[in-house]
């Protein structure tokens, strides 16, 4: 397939900045150049960092920018934006519209997608999945098989994990732990507790 084939206009739209690496976690990353104009990025703009050419897409509005980082197999593509100093590793993808920033990591399999957004310090890992309108901030963590999506969010110290599910417009936040196979939804709260699914019968 010939470049003019993969890209809009035959032009890729970025380039590794060789004289400009940083290692983190003993791998090399390069600051990414836009080669073109797309989206809010205008061509010449230094962006953030990568490991290699295919941890972002060369379609779509998507773009690392400032110090953010992504590595291993990750993957950035569709409009999804990365920035301040946010870290995508290992083989996590952020598509759609979904927006990382501050300092928040996203790594292992997780997924980030449609309009989703995590920043603070959060952290979602593992195979979570983090999708539509919800939002994962502050020191929050998402982990395990978790989903939180909806208009759902999750901030404060609070943690999502193992199978549960939390959507709708619940909100789960200060110390609050989910966890199993737990399911909140609708205009749930859950502050300060640690909520589990019934056990069945012994």
């Amino acid at each position: 397939m010939s470049l003019r084939a993969s890209f809009p206009g035959g032009q890729k739209k970025f380039e590794l900045v060789r004289d400009q690496q940083i290692v983190v976690a003993s791998a090399t990353l390069f600051r990414i150049r836009a080669t073109r104009s797309f989206g809010n990025v205008k061509a010449g703009q230094l962006g953030g960092f990568v490991q290699a050419e295919q941890n972002l897409n060369h379609q779509g509005n998507c773009w690392i920018a400032d110090d953010a980082c992504v590595s291993g197999g990750a993957r950035v593509f569709d409009n999804a934006q990365v920035a301040n100093n946010a870290r995508i590793m290992d083989h996590a993808t952020i598509s759609g519209d979904a927006w990382v920033g501050d300092r928040a990591r996203v790594y292992g399999e997780a997924r980030l997608y449609e309009r989703a957004r995590i920043y603070g310090d959060s952290q979602v890992f593992e195979k979570a999945h983090v999708y539509g309108n919800a939002l994962v901030c502050d020191d929050a963590i998402v982990l395990g098989n978790a989903i939180v999506y909806g208009d759902a969010q999750v901030t404060g110290h609070a943690q999502v994990f193992d199978d549960a599910r939390v959507f709708d417009h619940a909100r789960v936040s200060d110390d609050a732990k989910v966890l199993g196979n737990d399911v909140i939804g609708g205009n749930a709260t859950v502050r300060h507790t640690v909520v589990r699914a019934p056990k069945g019968p012994t």
